[in-house]
């Protein structure tokens, strides 16, 4: 799938080219309005419309923009993600999302909610090789949270 590969070819580009990676997330985006339109509840559509704000908010966060910029792209980040109906994917990624944003309260919710549901794909593993964790990865909640996986 077209955006698929789009988004995975952003990704690639936030290490190396912010403003190719930001258009690139822009023009999927589009992509995405466009499957809207059609199947307004598409779930791949806001799975992949999730994914790309989540990251815009990273290099939105790179590049250092003001707060106003970074709780718009977190909202409407947070508002794709919550619609979701693959309770993995949702809270993992809510999870990472705050995490990103700064939000370690929010965080730490989404993670305890995989967590109380037992979800298999939640492993020290996991977390342990995820970028997204590394600015609450010291954190007591969290080293205490991989602990009870563990």
């Amino acid at each position: 799938m077209l955006t698929l590969f789009n988004i995975v070819q952003a990704e690639y580009l936030i290490d190396k080219n912010l403003a190719q990676a930001l258009d690139i997330f822009d023009k999927t985006l589009n992509a995405i309005s466009n499957v809207f339109k059609l199947d307004p509840s598409n779930q791949d559509a806001k799975t992949y419309q999730g994914l790309c704000y989540l990251n815009i908010l990273k290099i939105k966060k790179q590049q250092k923009c003001d707060s106003e910029s970074l709780k718009s792209v977190h909202t409407l980040a947070t508002k794709a993600l919550s619609e979701l109906n693959d309770e993995w994917f949702k809270y993992y990624n809510l999870a990472c999302l705050n995490a990103v944003y700064g939000d370690e309260k929010e965080t730490e919710r989404q993670l305890r909610i995989l967590l109380e549901k037992k979800h298999p794909r939640l492993t020290v593993y996991t977390l342990d090789n995820d970028h997204d964790f590394d600015s609450v990865r010291s954190s007591q909640w969290f080293v205490k949270l991989r602990s009870e996986l563990g």
